[in-house]
């Protein structure tokens, strides 16, 4: 598989496609009261999900912090979660848990997981995760012949299109509504009732949203990832660019604010709206 530079990478994205190797991991969610089961636990309603339309959710402890992001497919006669492999791990640990008497089995998926992301990427036999703002699919093997994405254009694509990484724009008390509203509004149904981390996430909906919120910053000057900021990359569309959690009284698209030392213009998640 050729290995393409960041300019070449670019340039596959917005007009063609390319393949890079994840970290995440798949679980295959087999078991008559799957359904039922998994809507009682995570942050999106489960009626949604069909053989076309995956399904973005969180997993929340019960005081809503999440202990995992991640996507659900529906694949014949059980499911498919796609998480972070501490995500998997949350997931495995709740079957392990709380399944009592329902008939659920997670197992996991053992395979490398790929995606293939561009403008110009197929589905095929994939399964459709849009990675960095311009279309794609994971699949499972080796992707073949196709180009490979390099590691900083795949950075700069996935901040360019507000998605936050598990574990690097999230901490251990975070809360699927401090990530922003467009990552709220896909990854969690407040009208769906009961699931774990439901009565707080709804207290939080029902007052006004959460105290402070991760945003895009747009600046003339480079900014250094710690304190505040927890992304921060050089876009070859937008400059310099970062994401930080600020709190909700500056936490507002086009507020002039100084994060870390760098003066930036804040912007709604995602930079790319096309």
């Amino acid at each position: 598989m050729p290995n393409l530079d960041f300019d070449a990478s670019f340039a596959a994205l917005e007009s063609g496609f390319g393949a890079r190797r994840l970290d995440d991991v798949g679980l295959w969610i087999s078991g008559a009261d799957r359904a039922s089961w998994l809507q009682g636990q995570i942050t999106n309603d489960i009626r949604l999900l069909s053989s076309s339309s995956p399904l973005p959710f969180c997993l929340c402890s019960p005081s809503g912090q999440i202990e995992a992001i991640g996507r659900l497919y529906e694949v014949g006669d059980r499911y498919l979660l796609i998480s972070s492999q501490s995500g998997v791990a949350a997931m495995v640990a709740r079957i392990q848990s709380n399944v009592i008497l329902e008939e659920v089995v997670g197992d996991p998926s053992g395979e490398p997981l790929y995606t293939v992301q561009g403008r110009g990427a197929v589905q095929g036999d994939g399964f459709l995760h849009d990675r960095t703002g311009r279309g794609g699919f994971d699949c499972f093997g080796d992707p073949g012949e196709l180009p490979m994405i390099e590691e900083r254009a795949f950075a700069v694509a996935q901040l360019e299109a507000g998605i936050p990484i598990e574990g690097v724009d999230t901490q251990p008390r975070s809360l699927p509504p401090e990530l922003g509203p467009a990552f709220d509004q896909s990854h969690v149904s407040y009208q769906k009732g009961c699931f774990t981390g439901q009565e707080i996430l709804h207290r939080i909906y029902s007052r006004g949203g959460p105290s402070k919120s991760w945003v895009g910053l747009h600046s003339d000057y480079e900014f250094t990832i710690g304190g505040a900021i927890t992304r921060a990359e050089r876009s070859p569309a937008y400059g310099f660019i970062g994401a930080a959690t600020l709190r909700k009284d500056v936490a507002v698209p086009g507020t002039i604010v100084e994060v870390e030392g760098v003066r930036a213009t804040v912007v709604e998640m995602p930079f790319l709206r096309s």
